[in-house]
């Protein structure tokens, strides 16, 4: 997670949506 040129939208969403899916399992 150290690149950021043309990913870095894609990767937003995809850290967005792990961390929810995180949260989910947590709780």
């Amino acid at each position: 997670m150290g690149v950021a040129r043309g990913s870095a939208p894609a990767e937003t969403a995809v850290v967005a949506a792990v961390r929810s899916v995180v949260r989910v399992r947590e709780d």
